[in-house]
């Protein structure tokens, strides 16, 4: 830190004042213009690899033109982590996860190698795309439209070419995509069976109808000087003629084909109180303020509502902006009500009303400097930041009560106010200096994690960096100018007197009884820690999601799509009356009929009459009785993962997987508690294999390559045609009779050559055998990932039978681990510790050059790891979780408790001649340093104390830190003004000996 002159600062109060107002009005017009944000916008790490090829390909051929090709591009690169690769039979694709070493330029090149290699793919791909995502791509908003009537094309239209545009136009909107087209209608051409009597009549039907209503250029020819082009269309002007339409054969359309009209929507089922809905989803620029998007998006959205010209309604399916204004407003009640209480307990200490301004005057300087910080680093309000800030400003004030308290105490010595002030300030500078240091110094190595952690809690420990250095600079420049023109010489007041006699006769008490003391100390270190391990759950991060109850489940697969879509209705009616519930919003499809996801909506807070949870409990009872589901997942909102767990299952051979998956599927189902199991390998399928013989394709004059074909035709038929009506374009699609695509006896007899009787089976033979749908690998080797959905109260019992699964596997074909969240939970607290031991070590080379020798800062190291007592205790009387996030508040607290052992044991050095004995000493000083000790304790307490008590579903994520801080600091104020004070005697003491029995033998010589 640079040296400060009070002297300097005090002869020039009006440039203090004024260079204090001009930061704090910057940081109040920063609070306007930075970003209000859910998280930190940060660039995934992640490059993913997508390619559809275009017709699907058996998976050992796209392995061997695809897969491995592009495994080998990044297989060797020191930045890449791992690789994984899901390949379909046309879909195939590739996420890469980079190290967080990973450069810019490392990624742009990987990325240009991975489109080269692509370029040479012999198969042919329909699209193809390599991609680094970042949190921009998600889904800012979605908006449900429900219109009175769902056949409307008029309230399609006015959203289409009014709404949805205008929405577009707002600057920050990225993008704006609806689902619209699902409810155009598309004409169907069936052909009839009788009509397929071979290879050559289909196809020649098929380009006939094709070619019959396609608008033809046929040149272009010259009139009044002008050129024109010559089109040729098919004279339909109404959809009624389309089956009276004359072929070439003089067969009508409806002769050789069903005409019918059908629309995706019909397949599908997106429900808004059972009312059909359009769905339209948002995303914004990276450097966009949600709230402030989100204001921009409904005051548009309500002017469109309120000029709309066809009957329909609104409603967000997902809104992050009300998420993160609560999480926000949340945040910024807390820090406001912290920093109330904290004044509140300086004007309960000093009893000086001037005393508690000149504190409380410096938490909002601070704050607002540390805006006008985050907009120069180009940060956003969020949670991460403001949490940096919640915690920051029960630390704040520290440097400046320190600085404070000892003008206080020498200006009711009877020192003149000049040099009370100069000399108050002069002998805490190294101190607090060395205690802002220490802690920033905890917080360099968690901005330097790996992952996501590292890279959100960066923004976290540069915000309260920022926060604690700003104090430093009021506490050393404002604070003495304010002092000197404002502050009151208060004698002691007798509670003050008596409450500073029984802390010395408590001391007295620990320091004749070291060894029992050191012996109590360390054995309830080792029961607590012992206790946190074994009893207190663990977690990765907190689960913040939006108040919303998210509801996933699977039936019989086999379950008919209207018995399904019925289910549903039914469901979402018995939900909709639940007291507490305002909409249920709800999604399946014929093709995953098994499926269906539910999202429920809960009233605002205020019109609540009972707990989200009671309301959660009587929704589950109703899937439970209405639902014979085979497992079902309930959460809070979709981005919650309490009931979830990860394992990842890997084999040399995808045989092994598919042959072992069932069977730990099977294992895992049986376990207590657990309500499901999903594989991402699709597994069970079969399909047909068609062996033809060359001899007989020879003697009927037939090639494989026109069968095959034929065959391909036969099973996709022409799903994409256009059709000109009345001059419009319309989409169509063409498809064979279905009993060639629902009967492989049907398709055996397919007849190939017209009056012959000729069918695939005289050519070729059909057998049965199992199939796989993807594949996946990891790291070159075959992979699977299971999901295994469970009763959140059983996950610790649940953990560790799976552990006992894990290891009875090993040595198996097929090797078992935990994966995702668990897998990120094991890594994160190894780094955590990895960051905890490096902050040991940076504050041991701060106290070194403080104090310059090595025992005192040792003694204050050995000090540290009790505050670990109420950390234990903090989480065993709240029952909350211990996370990655608290474990960085554990880290915290490293920078915390030094700053009162600095201060204490500086003191005592200084004054060590003052007083006859060591004991002496060590008592008046601790005497002394008892009030700013206790002082700066209690306000860190009092400005977290509403961030621990939390208390709606935003402060999962600011709770651990708070528990783990605030009752980590407060048993750690014991061990400064207790333990500590016994450890220095026992050093000290030791020392004086030693010193004692050299002089002696000096003498003696």
């Amino acid at each position: 830190m640079p040296e400060i002159k009070p002297a300097a600062m005090i002869n020039r109060p009006l440039i203090i004042f004024m260079v204090t107002i001009m930061l704090s009005l910057g940081g109040l017009l920063s609070i306007f213009l930075l970003p209000i944000q859910i998280m930190p916008k940060l660039a995934s790490p992640y490059v993913n690899v997508f390619i559809t090829l275009e017709r699907e390909t058996d998976l050992d051929t796209i392995e061997k033109e695809v897969v491995f090709p592009l495994e080998s591009v990044v297989s060797d690169a020191q930045y890449v982590d791992q690789v994984n690769v899901d390949t379909g039979t046309r879909n195939i694709r590739i996420d890469i996860l980079l190290k967080d070493s990973a450069k810019e330029k490392e990624v742009d090149k990987l990325k240009e190698e991975l489109n080269q290699k692509l370029n040479t793919v012999s198969l042919a791909m329909s699209h193809s795309e390599v991609k680094q995502y970042s949190t921009a791509d998600n889904t800012f908003m979605a908006l449900a439209f429900v219109p009175a009537d769902p056949e409307d094309e008029k309230t399609r239209d006015e959203l289409k070419n009014v709404v949805f545009a205008e929405l577009a136009k707002i600057p920050e909107i990225r993008s704006v995509t609806d689902q619209l087209e699902n409810f155009e209608y598309t004409y169907k051409f069936a052909l009839k069976p009788e009509k397929v009597r071979s290879l050559e009549t289909a196809a020649g039907i098929i380009e006939e109808i094709k070619s019959s209503f396609a608008s033809s250029l046929l040149g272009s020819v010259s009139y009044g000087g002008e050129n024109y082009r010559v089109r040729s269309q098919a004279g339909i002007s109404s959809a009624a003629e389309l089956e009276s339409y004359r072929l070439s054969s003089g067969d009508r359309l409806g002769d050789v084909a069903e005409v019918s009209l059908e629309r995706p929507a019909d397949r599908q089922v997106s429900k808004h109180n059972n009312a059909t809905y359009y769905e339209a989803d948002l995303t914004i620029s990276e450097t966009a303020s949600e709230v402030k998007i989100a204001k921009k998006v409904n005051k548009t959205l309500q002017e469109l509502y309120v000029n709309r010209q066809t009957d329909w309604e609104y409603y967000p399916i997902w809104d992050s902006s009300a998420f993160i204004g609560q999480a926000v407003n949340e945040l910024v009640k807390n820090i406001i009500i912290g920093s109330i209480v904290a004044a509140v307990i300086l004007l309960l200490v000093f009893k000086s009303v001037r005393t508690m301004l000149i504190i409380g005057v410096s938490i909002p300087i601070c704050i607002l400097t540390t805006f006008l910080a985050m907009k120069l680093f180009d940060f956003s309000i969020n949670i991460i930041t403001l949490m940096g800030l919640g915690i920051g400003t029960g630390m704040i004030v520290d440097a400046c009560i320190v600085v404070l308290e000892n003008i206080f105490r020498k200006l009711q010595t009877g020192e003149k106010r000049l040099e009370a002030v100069l000399n108050g300030t002069a002998e805490v500078r190294g101190p607090v200096a060395s205690s802002i240091l220490t802690t920033i110094a905890v917080f360099v190595p968690i901005s330097f994690l790996e992952g996501m952690v590292g890279e959100m809690m960066k923004q976290m420990a540069i915000t309260i960096s920022i926060s604690l250095i700003a104090s430093f600079l009021v506490a050393m420049v404002l604070i003495p100018v304010l002092a000197m023109f404002w502050a009151e010489r208060k004698e002691p007041e007798p509670g003050q007197r008596r409450g500073i006699a029984f802390y010395e006769r408590l001391l007295h008490f620990f320091l004749a009884r070291k060894k029992r003391v050191i012996i109590g100390f360390v054995l309830t270190f080792v029961l607590a820690l012992f206790l946190l391990i074994a009893f207190v759950p663990k977690n990765y991060l907190p689960d913040v999601s939006e108040r919303a109850l998210y509801v996933r489940y699977q039936i019989e697969e086999r379950t008919d799509f209207n018995f399904a879509k019925k289910m549903m209705e039914d469901v979402a009616g018995r939900v909709l009356v639940v007291e507490g519930v305002q909409d249920v919003i709800y999604w399946s499809s014929e093709n995953n009929s098994h499926t269906a996801s539910f999202y429920v909506h809960y009233l605002p807070v205020k019109e609540m009459t009972r707990s989200d949870e009671d309301v959660n409990a009587e929704i589950a009872e109703i899937f439970a009785d209405t639902v014979p589901y085979s497992f079902i997942s309930i959460g809070s909102g979709q981005s919650d993962t309490a009931g979830k767990l990860s394992l990842s299952l890997t084999a040399d051979s995808m045989g092994s997987l598919l042959r072992e998956s069932p069977h730990i599927q099977d294992e895992l189902q049986l376990l207590p508690g657990v309500t499901g199991v999903e594989s991402d390998v699709m597994q069970g399928s079969e399909e047909w294999i068609i062996n033809f013989s060359p001899e007989q394709l020879a003697y009927y004059g037939l090639r494989r390559s026109d069968v095959e074909r034929y065959l391909s035709l036969v099973m996709r038929g022409e799903p994409e045609l256009t059709l000109k009506i009345d001059g419009e374009e319309k989409k169509a699609s063409l498809v064979f009779p279905d009993i060639y695509r629902k009967s492989s006896d049907a398709l055996y007899l397919l007849p190939l050559i017209e009056n012959q009787r000729v069918t695939v089976a005289d050519v070729a033979g059909l057998t049965l055998q199992p199939a796989e749908q993807n594949r996946l690998r990891q790291n070159e080797s075959y992979h699977s990932n299971l999901t295994v959905f469970y009763q959140p109260e059983k996950r610790d019992e649940l953990l560790n039978l799976v552990g006992n699964l894990i290891e009875n596997k090993k040595g198996g074909e097929v090797q078992i681990s935990f994966t995702g969240r668990e897998q990120d939970q094991q890594e994160a607290f190894v780094n955590l510790g990895i960051a905890m031991a490096v902050s040991f070590a940076a504050v041991f080379l701060i106290l070194t050059v403080q104090f310059n020798r090595l025992a005192q800062p040792f003694l204050i190291m050995l000090s540290l790891p009790f505050a670990m007592i109420g950390v234990s205790i903090g989480f065993l009387t709240t029952g909350r979780t211990f996370d990655a996030v608290a474990m960085i508040g554990v880290i915290m607290l490293i920078g915390i408790i030094v700053n009162n052992a600095i201060v204490l044991i500086d003191f005592i050095n200084k004054n060590r001649n003052r007083y006859g004995t060591l004991r002496a000493a060590i008592v008046e000083g601790a005497k002394i340093r008892l009030r700013p000790i206790l002082t700066t304790t209690v306000t860190t307490i009092g400005g977290l104390f509403p961030l621990f008590v939390g208390g709606s579903s935003t402060s999962d994520f600011q709770t651990p830190i708070a528990t783990a801080v605030l009752f980590g600091l407060f048993f750690s104020t014991a061990v400064s003004l207790l333990f500590l004070p016994v450890l220095y005697e026992i050093f000290e003491s030791r020392k004086e000996k030693k010193k004692s029995r050299d002089e002696k033998g000096a003498l003696e010589t």
